[in-house]
């Protein structure tokens, strides 16, 4: 299962925003640069995932941590470790309405 916290981006979208963001903003840090789109504390995580210092401006990110970074936000593998089974299951917004199920 794959999670995006950018759903609106693609992966590759998201990377060459990251490098025109770059160019205009090259001594921001990258740690900032999510800040300003998502909660702080998946800005950590997910920078930690990517394996990417969070102090690292973006004028100095290599391509391939650039890459890094883009998939671990729009395109972040999320292990199905098992389920909690039908007593738990929940229907929510824009699900299948629950009398479809009658």
């Amino acid at each position: 299962m794959f999670a995006s916290f950018l759903p609106a981006q693609s992966a590759e979208a998201f990377e060459a925003e990251l490098l025109a963001e770059a160019g205009r903003e090259s001594r921001r840090s990258v740690l900032n640069a999510l800040k300003a789109r998502l909660p702080e504390s998946l800005a950590w995580k997910l920078i930690a995932f990517a394996a990417v210092p969070p102090d690292r401006a973006l004028g100095q990110l290599r391509s391939e941590e650039r890459r890094a970074l883009a998939y671990a936000v729009c395109e972040r593998e999320l292990p199905v470790t098992g389920v909690m089974g039908y007593k738990k299951a929940e229907v929510t917004a824009d699900g299948v309405p629950p009398n479809d199920f009658a």
